[in-house]
């Protein structure tokens, strides 16, 4: 799938194809910039996926690399009246992009909005994260931002997931496939 969005992404040559903006207002009082920013850290140091980018192997096809430390984009611009304003940066941020072959490949801009508070705005390449996984990341950034206690991490880490895969027998896999997959004498069941 991943290799899928990597592909579309770079072969339609706009950047914001398969990027993913998510939107977050926050009461006034809330937050502070360097409190959100000192979440996005801890997330970053919990979940593989946003310190990963995926590297193009000529042998091994498409590779996932983690880096040890987390690094991102994170800055605070101030935004006064919020809507018109909103629309514009949010256009010109989908026109930036966000590579997830280089590093950092997903950023976070905390738009403030003086009395009315902080608008969050999250931007990463869809392959690095799909929809269950930035509900997440999401309800990680809740509970940071609440103190609330963190769940447990859910499943292995795609890299893990990867590292995986790459190491099992392809001899094997390829001796039983094609087994399975010869031509059938009649018709295949199923398909009836």
């Amino acid at each position: 799938m991943q290799t899928g969005l990597l592909y579309e992404s770079s072969l339609s040559g706009k950047p914001w194809v398969n990027l993913e903006q998510v939107v977050i207002d926050l009461q006034p009082g809330a937050v502070t910039p360097a409190g959100l920013k000192a979440a996005w850290t801890a997330l970053a140091h919990r979940h593989q996926a946003l310190r990963s980018v995926f590297i193009v192997d000529s042998e091994l096809g498409l590779q996932i690399e983690t880096h040890p430390l987390p690094d991102f984009g994170f800055e605070v611009q101030s935004v006064e009246p919020l809507p018109s304003d909103l629309t514009q940066f949010l256009h010109q941020d989908r026109d930036r992009g966000a590579d997830p072959l280089g590093f950092p490949n997903w950023r976070v801009t905390c738009l403030d909005r003086g009395a009315a508070g902080l608008t969050l705005v999250w931007t990463i390449h869809h392959a690095l994260v799909d929809g269950t996984a930035m509900r997440i990341v999401l309800e990680d950034l809740h509970d940071l931002l609440t103190d609330q206690p963190l769940a447990p991490p859910q499943g292995p880490a795609l890299a893990d997931l990867d590292r995986q895969l790459c190491a099992q027998d392809k001899d094997a896999a390829r001796a039983y496939f094609q087994t399975v997959l010869a031509d059938p004498v009649g018709p295949i069941a199923w398909l009836t």
